[in-house]
């Protein structure tokens, strides 16, 4: 149930837009700063990504294109190995998502830290997994951190990718 709801659902009624309803604004151009990211090589490896495409992906240029509404945040990743496009609906609800890999059970929800999170829960290669995006803005709202972790049974990689604004 969304924090809205919550209230709700407790008798209050909401008559102005709390503060952490309003989300940043993640809109826009991103492209990612190799310089100052880290290497995505463990977390690829961690998800069974073969030899051949972690080499391909070592230095590519990628770049997001996000629009963002009241719920739903939409991120078109480009790059030279693929183009695809994610619909994030952030009400926080568990849906079902197929993926590379098989399907997962998806979430988005955006913080109190403003911070837009996606957590995926699946299983690779029959290991169960967790796989968390936290996308959040710098203070002057020039670049988009995004950490990635991987948490397995035999470990955690966390994995920091900076994108500038275009």
């Amino acid at each position: 149930m969304t924090r809205a709801g919550l209230l709700l659902a407790a008798g209050l009624v909401l008559t102005t837009t709390p503060a952490w309803a309003v989300n940043p604004d993640m809109a826009g151009t991103w492209v990612l700063d190799l310089d100052a990211s880290d290497s995505n090589q463990p977390l690829l490896k961690a998800q069974g990504v073969n030899l051949v495409v972690r080499t391909a992906a070592r230095g590519m240029a990628v770049t997001q294109r996000i629009t963002v509404t009241p719920d739903v945040v939409t991120i078109a990743v480009e790059s030279a190995l693929r183009n695809q496009t994610k619909r994030l609906i952030t009400d926080n609800t568990v849906r079902r998502a197929a993926g590379e890999s098989g399907t997962a059970s998806v979430r988005h929800y955006w913080s109190e830290q403003d911070t837009l999170i996606s957590v995926a829960e699946t299983a690779t290669d029959g290991v169960p997994g967790a796989l968390t995006v936290r996308r959040s803005l710098s203070a002057d709202g020039k670049t988009l951190n995004q950490q990635i972790t991987l948490q397995q049974p035999n470990g955690t990689i966390v994995t920091n990718r900076v994108f500038r604004r275009e």
